[in-house]
């Protein structure tokens, strides 16, 4: 499957994802880039391929300048074409799952195939190896001097070693300088 970290911490949100795809134990794609930007909202989509792709389609789409609030703009401007678009693809019921992690400056929500949205206050993690990386990285907070960027890269590699969804091909965005690095 994946795993995605998306972290609030001194007004800035830091998005890191692995760039692996999977369907059950076959790998589809093993540099696919999972986190987006458009203006200045970051998004990170997991889930069925189908579901992702209507997810992105969306994503491209929102005008992120008319955007004051994820938690209130997004469903109308966004879930609620996303849920649209995989009814006119017909997509079957049993295939919709996804997860997202959206940021825009200090703001980072979680939203799903149940269309709700949930407001993070600091860390959160998606994807099949969102424990281990979200255990690690809460470990490495309380005891390691590492830059922030090289403790998320250490938990997404702490979650390939014990997730065999998640690869160690991580790519890393953060709402104040809105570019997307290898790490």
């Amino acid at each position: 499957m994946t795993c995605i970290i998306g972290y609030l911490k001194d007004s800035v949100v830091h998005i890191a994802a692995d760039s692996q795809i999977t369907c059950g134990t076959r790998i589809d794609a093993s540099d696919y880039e999972k986190i987006l930007i458009n203006g200045d909202i970051v998004g990170a989509f997991s889930g069925n391929l189908h579901c992702v792709n209507a997810l992105e389609s969306e994503f491209k789409k929102i005008q992120s300048d008319k955007v004051t609030s994820l938690k209130n703009d997004l469903h109308d401007n966004f879930l609620k074409p996303v849920r649209d678009l995989i009814k006119r693809r017909e997509i079957p019921d049993s295939y919709i799952n996804f997860r997202a992690l959206i940021a825009k400056k200090n703001e980072l929500i979680e939203t799903d195939n149940h269309y709700a949205i949930l407001d993070i206050n600091e860390k959160f993690s998606i994807g099949s190896g969102a424990y281990y990386a979200l255990g690690s990285l809460e470990a490495l907070d309380r005891v390691s001097t590492l830059s922030l960027e090289q403790k998320l890269k250490t938990s997404i590699l702490v979650a390939n070693n014990y997730d065999t969804g998640t690869n160690d091909n991580i790519k890393y965005c953060n709402t104040k300088d809105l570019k997307i690095i290898k790490l």
